[in-house]
């Protein structure tokens, strides 16, 4: 694996892992408060980043969306409910986001590269 398969593992491990962790040591009143913009905003623009630069070079990083999304789930069941299936739909959603943003980072980056 390459060091930018390493620095995303982390990365997307951090957003996807680690903050559904860290709303676990707020008070009752607060947790959903921060569930819900993590779960909304940051996750999607989350998979949205990691397709548009998977999308720089599918044939080396085509998993990156797979393993965004499969990370969120992991994150979602050990931190908020454990085997929600309702989660699935989210990470069904988040996958699409994710590989509709590689394909068409993908086409742009070629066409790009085409013109040169």
């Amino acid at each position: 694996m390459k060091k930018t398969g390493v620095a995303w593992l982390l990365g997307v491990g951090a957003v996807m892992l680690l903050l559904p962790a860290l709303t676990l040591l707020l008070p009752p009143q607060a947790y959903m408060a921060a569930i819900i913009p993590l779960f909304f905003i940051v996750d999607p623009l989350c998979l949205l980043a990691t397709g548009i630069f998977a999308g720089w070079d599918v044939r080396a990083r085509w998993w990156f969306p797979i393993g965004a999304a499969a990370l969120y789930l992991c994150g979602a069941w050990l931190f908020v409910d454990f085997l929600e299936m309702d989660f699935l739909f989210y990470a069904a959603g988040y996958l699409a986001v994710g590989l509709l943003s590689m394909g068409a980072a993908a086409l742009i980056w070629n066409k790009s590269e085409r013109r040169k």
